[in-house]
């Protein structure tokens, strides 16, 4: 065999190997992306719920009012019937279990619970996952307020407003439009109302 036959040779073996080791790079490592770049999804996405959770105790405190960005790749959802705001996003991976409702922050996802004020945090964030496909999920982050008693008052924040939704870089009003002393025979409930608008 002649010295250029060799050399051409070693060029197209060279070639196949390298060519093979790409395509098993890509084959196993793609996956690994996937996952990683899903996981920076749902933290961002979830970092978010509780800044937004953050600004509305905030504002309830405060008064006066305030604007958040949307600055996740989703779309978030304010329902009023429930008073509650809900982030829906598609992943290719997940971090969290699909098995019903976790929540991230508070110790359960029941918004009708009353805590005890100085020991419970108002907010709750629930997420919930669903498989709907090989490598496709849906996560649900749902933000809202229960009931906090200390003595014989109890205190909520109420997210009122119409429905409305909106995906990145819309932006959501925060508003507090004011409390209102609710007494019964045992307690009084103090409402601060926060009005929502995404736009």
């Amino acid at each position: 065999m002649r010295k250029g036959q060799q050399e051409i040779l070693s060029a197209v073996l060279l070639t196949g190997i390298l060519i093979t080791v790409v395509g098993s790079v890509y084959l196993w490592g793609l996956p690994l992306i996937q996952k990683n770049r899903s996981a920076a999804t749902l933290e961002s996405a979830e970092l978010f719920s509780k800044n937004l959770a953050e600004k509305i105790k905030f504002i309830a405190n405060t008064g006066g009012k305030d604007q958040m960005t949307i600055n996740i790749p989703g779309v978030v959802f304010f329902n009023n019937e429930s008073g509650t705001i809900e982030t829906a996003l598609q992943t290719e991976g997940t971090i969290y279990s699909t098995e019903g409702e976790i929540p991230i922050l508070g110790d359960s996802c029941y918004i009708n619970d009353t805590k005890i004020w100085g020991k419970d945090s108002p907010e709750i964030i629930c997420v919930i996952t669903k498989n709907i496909g090989e490598n496709k999920y849906t996560t649900d982050y749902i933000t809202g307020f229960r009931k906090l008693q200390a003595g014989n008052k109890i205190y909520k924040i109420s997210l009122v407003g119409d429905i409305s939704s909106g995906g990145t870089d819309h932006k959501i009003t925060i508003e507090n439009i004011g409390s209102k002393s609710t007494p019964d025979s045992e307690n009084v409930l103090i409402e601060t109302f926060i009005k929502i608008s995404i736009i």
